[in-house]
């Protein structure tokens, strides 16, 4: 089987599995890959983490069921992973806008998060480059992966509070790869240590970075075949690093996505994905 395929079975087992226990591990190897290619392939090529996905697909069933049976609340919050109706009845509002009984006794719509599909490939990243970089120091917040707009407190705070010096106004979307999940800090680097208020900070040590480039004209999912096949023939030269963000401090591996406004970004809209070499 190719990625293509593995990925897709790894959907048929999610389905087949929804109302399960589902092991990221195992997961990881349907697709045959590690836990940390699978997760950041998954989220790359789906625009979503597959937590994410997983917990989408299970609302949607779960209102589905809401709607055209009498099974109760409770029991239905037991099916689709939730310990509690309560974390239930907030997820499902989150998700669908409304609380579970006011979705039963209502005509109220539900929204539907359909069944995915990995699709054929239809190009290539650019060609790999290595390249060195110096330690650097991110400024902004750690924030919640699907959590929406994830510069949205970035720019909210900026607007009211005077931030550190920049080196520039590139952004970096920083993602590691945790046996928890997945976890972004999002900022601009600044040019010293310094932390200032209202803001966190993150050091990211000097490395050696593989950079591949990719494309927000075309197709954003379907642009990461050749990442996924160099990273799968590399994996022993990955690095981790022992983070800390205002003292949350963790080790992982990690990416980074940068978008140069200035530069290649704002001037044709392709991104590098940078990822720390041992």
């Amino acid at each position: 089987m190719n990625t293509l395929e593995n990925f897709n079975a790894v959907i048929d087992y999610v389905e087949n599995h929804i109302t399960d226990e589902l092991d990221i591990n195992h997961l990881a190897s349907i697709a045959c890959c590690s836990v940390y290619n699978f997760q950041r392939t998954f989220s790359h090529a789906a625009n979503m983490s597959v937590i994410d996905y997983i917990r989408k697909r299970r609302l949607t069933l779960a209102g589905k069921e809401l709607k055209q049976s009498e099974i109760k609340v409770i029991d239905i919050a037991m099916k689709y992973g939730y310990d509690s109706p309560i974390s239930f009845a907030r997820a499902f509002k989150v998700f669908h806008g409304i609380n579970p009984s006011e979705a039963r006794n209502s005509d109220i719509a539900l929204k539907t998060f359909s069944r995915m599909a990995f699709q054929i490939y239809l190009k290539e990243v650019n060609d790999v480059k290595i390249v060195e970089k110096g330690e650097m120091f991110i400024s902004g917040f750690l924030v919640e992966p699907d959590g929406g707009n994830l510069w949205r407190k970035y720019e909210e705070t900026t607007a009211v509070h005077e931030g550190p010096e920049l080196v520039d106004w590139s952004a970096h979307e920083v993602k590691f790869f945790t046996n928890e999940g997945e976890r972004i800090f999002i900022g601009c680097r600044q040019i010293n240590n310094i932390t200032v208020p209202h803001y966190e900070m993150l050091h990211i040590p000097a490395a050696t970075w593989v950079v591949f480039e990719i494309d927000h004209k075309l197709d954003f999912g379907s642009q990461f075949a050749k990442v996924f096949e160099w990273l799968n023939n590399n994996e022993n030269k990955y690095k981790r690093m022992t983070w800390n963000a205002n003292g949350r401090v963790s080790e992982s591996l990690f990416e980074i996505n940068h978008y140069d406004h200035n530069g290649k970004f704002g001037k044709d809209r392709i991104m590098e994905l940078w990822i720390p070499l041992v």
